[in-house]
């Protein structure tokens, strides 16, 4: 049976293409448009490999989109477990200190699609 898990080598390109659409969206003025070249050019890579692993910028947005939400779920999870609130909001507070900033900028940028992928993550119950 093949191993259809990603290679290390094609994590890390995703986490490169991740991290500099993350870091334009933060640095952007809302009217600026975002490109897939503008993106690898950040990333340190060309076009051919961005759309090798996102079939477009939709794509790659709910990707990061589904990190910060997943990462959040595993905050709650890890330090839910020991019951302690203070360990709680700590972690929280660190979680919202290090992302915030990319979701507001993202949802100034781009309300409609962040409205409308919310919805279909909480109709599938991610939330």
């Amino acid at each position: 049976m093949p191993d259809d898990r990603p290679s290390n080598k094609s994590r890390r390109s995703r986490m490169f293409i991740k991290r500099a659409a993350k870091s334009l969206i933060a640095e952007l003025k809302p009217s600026t448009s975002l490109s897939v070249t503008m993106i690898a050019r950040k990333a340190e890579i060309n076009r051919a490999t961005f759309y090798y692993h996102y079939a477009s910028l939709d794509v790659l947005f709910l990707d990061i989109l589904e990190d910060l939400i997943l990462s959040t779920k595993d905050i709650m999870e890890q330090e839910g477990a020991r019951l302690t609130p203070s360990a709680l909001s700590h972690s929280l507070a660190l979680w919202a200190k290090e992302n915030l900033s990319f979701c507001r900028a993202f949802i100034q940028r781009y309300p409609l699609f962040a409205y409308s992928q919310s919805r279909q993550y909480i109709s599938k119950g991610v939330f």
